[in-house]
Protein backbone atom coordinates (compact mmCIF):
# COMPACT_ATOMS: atom_id res chain seq x y z
CA UNK A 1 0.00 0.00 0.00
CA UNK A 2 2.65 2.70 0.67
CA UNK A 3 4.20 2.02 -2.46
CA UNK A 4 1.15 2.90 -4.19
CA UNK A 5 0.70 6.06 -2.36
CA UNK A 6 3.80 7.12 -2.70
CA UNK A 7 3.68 6.58 -6.59
CA UNK A 8 0.49 7.95 -6.68
CA UNK A 9 2.21 10.90 -4.85
CA UNK A 10 4.68 11.36 -7.50
CA UNK A 11 2.77 10.99 -10.28
CA UNK A 12 0.51 13.71 -8.77
CA UNK A 13 3.61 15.95 -8.77
CA UNK A 14 4.39 15.24 -12.16
CA UNK A 15 1.51 15.49 -13.72
CA UNK A 16 1.04 18.67 -11.56
CA UNK A 17 4.11 20.27 -12.56
CA UNK A 18 3.90 19.63 -16.28
CA UNK A 19 0.71 20.82 -16.22
CA UNK A 20 1.02 24.43 -14.70
CA UNK A 21 4.12 24.68 -17.37
CA UNK A 22 1.71 24.61 -19.70
CA UNK A 23 -0.35 27.15 -17.60
CA UNK A 24 2.15 29.54 -17.89
CA UNK A 25 3.19 30.10 -21.49
CA UNK A 26 -1.30 30.39 -21.81
CA UNK A 27 -2.17 32.35 -18.48
CA UNK A 28 0.22 34.81 -17.21
CA UNK A 29 3.57 34.36 -14.46
CA UNK A 30 3.74 30.96 -12.57
CA UNK A 31 6.59 30.10 -9.92
CA UNK A 32 6.80 26.82 -8.98
CA UNK A 33 9.22 26.32 -6.07
CA UNK A 34 10.71 22.73 -5.03
CA UNK A 35 11.40 23.22 -1.36
CA UNK A 36 14.32 21.02 -0.19
CA UNK A 37 13.25 19.02 2.55
CA UNK A 38 15.97 15.96 1.92
CA UNK A 39 13.77 12.53 1.23
CA UNK A 40 10.15 13.87 1.24
CA UNK A 41 8.17 16.41 -0.95
CA UNK A 42 7.20 20.41 -0.33
CA UNK A 43 6.21 22.14 -3.42
CA UNK A 44 5.12 25.94 -3.35
CA UNK A 45 3.63 27.34 -6.15
CA UNK A 46 2.81 31.22 -6.72
CA UNK A 47 0.46 32.06 -9.82
CA UNK A 48 -0.21 36.12 -9.98
CA UNK A 49 -0.38 36.86 -6.11
CA UNK A 50 -2.25 33.78 -5.35
CA UNK A 51 -0.06 31.00 -3.62
CA UNK A 52 -0.48 27.11 -2.85
CA UNK A 53 1.91 24.74 -1.06
CA UNK A 54 1.52 20.89 -1.60
CA UNK A 55 2.97 18.51 0.65
CA UNK A 56 5.37 20.09 3.72
CA UNK A 57 7.88 16.93 4.01
CA UNK A 58 8.22 15.46 7.57
CA UNK A 59 7.51 16.72 10.71
CA UNK A 60 11.00 17.94 11.47
CA UNK A 61 10.72 20.30 8.20
CA UNK A 62 7.93 22.30 10.02
CA UNK A 63 10.00 25.07 10.91
CA UNK A 64 12.06 25.02 7.72
CA UNK A 65 8.55 25.83 5.71
CA UNK A 66 7.37 27.88 8.18
CA UNK A 67 11.39 29.92 7.82
CA UNK A 68 10.76 29.48 3.67
CA UNK A 69 6.83 31.02 3.65
CA UNK A 70 8.33 33.89 5.89
CA UNK A 71 11.70 34.59 3.96
CA UNK A 72 9.41 34.94 0.58
CA UNK A 73 7.37 37.18 1.94
CA UNK A 74 3.98 34.55 1.63
CA UNK A 75 2.15 35.45 4.54
CA UNK A 76 -1.21 33.89 2.37
CA UNK A 77 -1.94 30.72 1.03
CA UNK A 78 -5.03 30.06 -0.90
CA UNK A 79 -4.76 26.33 -1.00
CA UNK A 80 -2.48 24.20 1.42
CA UNK A 81 -2.35 20.27 -0.39
CA UNK A 82 -1.31 17.22 1.04
CA UNK A 83 -1.19 14.31 -1.71
CA UNK A 84 -1.12 11.69 0.59
CA UNK A 85 -1.15 11.28 4.55
CA UNK A 86 2.08 9.91 4.92
CA UNK A 87 4.51 11.28 7.74
CA UNK A 88 6.83 12.28 4.62
CA UNK A 89 4.30 14.81 2.67
CA UNK A 90 1.76 16.01 5.86
CA UNK A 91 4.38 16.14 8.23
CA UNK A 92 5.27 19.90 7.63
CA UNK A 93 2.00 21.21 7.14
CA UNK A 94 1.39 22.35 10.58
CA UNK A 95 5.01 25.00 9.91
CA UNK A 96 3.15 26.30 7.33
CA UNK A 97 0.08 26.62 9.46
CA UNK A 98 1.58 28.04 11.53
CA UNK A 99 2.87 30.97 9.66
CA UNK A 100 0.34 31.45 7.33
CA UNK A 101 -3.49 31.94 6.62
CA UNK A 102 -4.57 29.68 4.29
CA UNK A 103 -8.30 29.84 2.89
CA UNK A 104 -8.72 26.14 1.72
CA UNK A 105 -7.30 22.81 3.12
CA UNK A 106 -7.22 20.20 0.82
CA UNK A 107 -5.78 15.83 1.24
CA UNK A 108 -6.53 12.98 -0.96
CA UNK A 109 -7.95 11.34 2.46
CA UNK A 110 -10.04 12.32 5.24
CA UNK A 111 -8.93 10.23 7.97
CA UNK A 112 -5.57 8.20 8.30
CA UNK A 113 -3.72 7.19 11.88
CA UNK A 114 -1.00 8.88 12.68
CA UNK A 115 0.05 12.05 14.45
CA UNK A 116 1.13 14.25 11.60
CA UNK A 117 -1.96 13.90 9.65
CA UNK A 118 -4.29 14.55 12.93
CA UNK A 119 -1.89 17.34 13.70
CA UNK A 120 -2.30 18.68 9.87
CA UNK A 121 -6.24 18.77 10.64
CA UNK A 122 -6.03 20.37 14.13
CA UNK A 123 -4.09 22.98 12.63
CA UNK A 124 -6.39 23.76 9.53
CA UNK A 125 -9.37 23.52 12.43
CA UNK A 126 -7.14 26.53 14.47
CA UNK A 127 -7.76 28.52 11.64
CA UNK A 128 -11.66 27.26 10.89
CA UNK A 129 -11.04 25.10 8.64
CA UNK A 130 -12.59 22.03 7.63
CA UNK A 131 -10.37 19.57 5.36
CA UNK A 132 -11.45 18.82 2.17
CA UNK A 133 -10.78 16.03 -0.02
CA UNK A 134 -9.64 16.43 -3.82
CA UNK A 135 -11.19 14.27 -6.29
CA UNK A 136 -10.19 12.85 -9.66
CA UNK A 137 -11.64 15.67 -12.01
CA UNK A 138 -12.21 18.40 -9.35
CA UNK A 139 -10.69 22.03 -10.69
CA UNK A 140 -9.19 24.91 -9.16
CA UNK A 141 -8.12 28.44 -10.11
CA UNK A 142 -4.69 29.99 -8.78
CA UNK A 143 -4.58 33.46 -10.05
CA UNK A 144 -4.52 33.40 -13.63
CA UNK A 145 -3.43 29.37 -13.48
CA UNK A 146 -6.53 26.52 -13.50
CA UNK A 147 -5.27 23.17 -11.93
CA UNK A 148 -6.65 20.12 -13.07
CA UNK A 149 -6.80 17.04 -10.10
CA UNK A 150 -5.75 13.87 -12.29
CA UNK A 151 -6.17 11.28 -9.40
CA UNK A 152 -6.63 9.43 -7.43
CA UNK A 153 -8.86 7.54 -9.38
CA UNK A 154 -9.19 5.28 -6.34
CA UNK A 155 -8.58 5.28 -2.78
CA UNK A 156 -6.66 2.97 -0.98
CA UNK A 157 -8.22 1.91 3.31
Amino acid sequence: MYKKLKFRGLLFCLVFSLWMGVCLKLYGQLTVHFIDVGQADAILVESDGENMLIDGGNGADSSLIYAYLKSHGIATLKYIVNTHPHEDHVGGLPGALNYATVDRGFSSHQDYNSQAFRDYKRYLAMQGLELEVLEAGSSLSLGGSQIQVLGPLEHDG
